[in-house]
């Protein structure tokens, strides 16, 4: 369920949702009921209004992705209470049957009866609508990828906004309807006469309506004003250029008004709080970086020396190093599979890490420390008393002779300090410099002392002895 594939399935699939619900929306507010015959409606879908078949054809796609949707949730894993990701099919599918598959199937079931008898979209029962929960339960998937949550919430609140801004405008030309498009009432009022539904005699608005053939320009001025009104009531902008008059109509505005209220003020709060989340990163920055600058000036540093030291702390903020802190917060057994997890990669090259067990590899890792150089920064020097082991996460590494000659250059993989591991502590006998800006997890000699580290099966694993 967090593989690749499944989360461009689950991107389309709420685009595909969003589609469905708003266009069955508007289809079900602006169709309309013959008054002598109950039951009998005039269907008012997109290929009609706009008369382009294209939307017809988007229909029957849709159709079929929910189809494989369905088809796909029989094969997808899913984690149990306890955390677990299950596998068995078996399983999967009694997990499926258990929730959203009749909600799926009654609306596949709803969609293929309207295509193929050409119903009114306002028969089929609004199933359709539970959709939009699955998307939030995408969402929350979402947020175990690592993707940040506040922007995730922000997502969601726009996902809201959209639909009940779309609800109240499909509402607000029900009112209009209910009240037989009378003289007080917002179509009559707001809409030019050109635009308005045409009433001759004794007629009603809801019998002109009903035999009126579609006129696509009156159809989309309606929606768009009443789209209009609902955001700019939700979003308490309030223009005032179209506004209610008749009792229910006032109702319907209270309702939003409080709603709007709501929504904008969640809207308002997720954001203050992913904008104050970075400004608390970026103000720990800026006071490191004025102790720094304050350290430099009253110790009167050179401009060269200066530079290198503001490089160094602006790589060491970039790559954030926080693997510290995350030791202080997650179990010792279980920082050891993130460990490996995380640095899978080096686990396979570095060879004393490869061919070590599991276990002495993970206690290697697990208290193995970040190191970062900017480039041409020497990292170890030659007569330096070596202490721990170094091993290049990322960048290059120089290994320079006595003379100033490069001998090699270590790529990502590549350690040393490995030389004094029988004595714990020596000289080295090279220089070795960046040559990139460089990462290094770094661990102490003193580690290797401990027993289950220095048995002759674990130095005969892991190359050292």
């Amino acid at each position: 369920p967090l593989g690749r594939v499944h989360q461009v399935w689950d991107f389309i699939s709420i685009f595909a949702i969003m589609y469905s619900v708003h266009v069955n929306l508007f289809e079900i507010c602006w169709s309309t009921e013959n008054p002598a015959y109950p039951r009998k409606w005039k269907n008012i879908t997109l290929d009609v209004v706009f008369d382009n078949k294209i939307f017809a054809y988007l229909e029957y796609f849709l159709l079929f992705f929910f189809l494989m949707d369905v088809l796909f949730n029989f094969l997808t894993a899913f984690y149990d209470e306890d955390g677990v990701l299950v596998w068995n099919r078996g399983q999967i599918a009694m997990e499926y049957l258990k929730g959203w598959f009749w909600i799926d199937v009654i609306d596949l079931g709803t969609n293929t009866y309207v295509l193929a008898n050409g119903s009114a979209a306002v028969t089929m029962p609004p199933i359709k609508f539970l959709r939009i929960s699955k998307i939030l339960r995408v969402l929350s998937r979402w947020v175990m990828l690592g993707y940040d949550p506040h922007k995730l919430q922000i997502f969601k609140m726009f996902i809201l906004l959209i639909t009940v801004g779309n609800l109240l405008a499909c509402m607000w030309y029900k009112i209009a309807q209910t009240d037989m498009h009378g003289e007080d009432s917002w179509t009559t009022l707001y809409l030019p006469d050109d635009l308005q539904v045409d009433v001759d005699g004794n007629q009603t608005a809801f019998d002109a309506e009903f035999d009126a053939e579609i006129d696509s320009k009156k159809v989309y001025a309606q929606y768009l004003s009443a789209a209009y009104f609902a955001f700019a009531t939700l979003t308490t902008v309030g223009y005032g250029d179209i506004s209610a008059h008749t009792n229910n109509e006032r109702i319907l505005a209270l309702a939003a008004l409080m709603i709007g209220n709501a929504i904008f003020a969640a809207i308002i709060g997720t954001m203050a709080s992913l904008f104050n989340k970075e400004d608390v990163k970026d103000t720990l920055y800026q006071s490191r970086l004025q102790e720094i600058n304050g350290f430099m000036k009253h110790h009167r540093l050179p401009p060269n020396l200066r530079q290198r030291i503001r490089d160094y702390f602006e790589l060491g903020h970039r790559v954030h190093v926080e693997d510290e802190q995350m030791k202080q917060w997650i179990p010792s057994v279980l920082m050891r599979e993130v460990m490996i997890t995380i640095h899978a990669d080096l686990c396979e090259v570095v060879p004393f890490l490869a061919e070590a067990g599991r276990t002495i590899t993970g206690m290697l890792m697990e208290h193995m420390h970040n190191l970062v150089y900017v480039e041409g920064e020497y990292i170890m020097i030659e007569a330096e008393l070596v202490t721990s082991i170094k091993i290049i996460k990322s960048g290059n590494v120089q290994q320079i002779s006595h003379y100033g000659k490069l001998v090699k250059t270590l790529p990502k993989g590549g350690y040393f300090g490995d030389e004094c591991i029988k004595t714990l502590t020596c000289p080295s006998t090279w220089n070795y410099r960046a040559k990139t800006d460089v990462e290094i997890l770094s661990i102490e000699q003193d580690y290797f002392g401990t027993p289950v580290i220095t048995t002759d099966e674990h130095l005969e694993a892991s190359k050292l002895s």
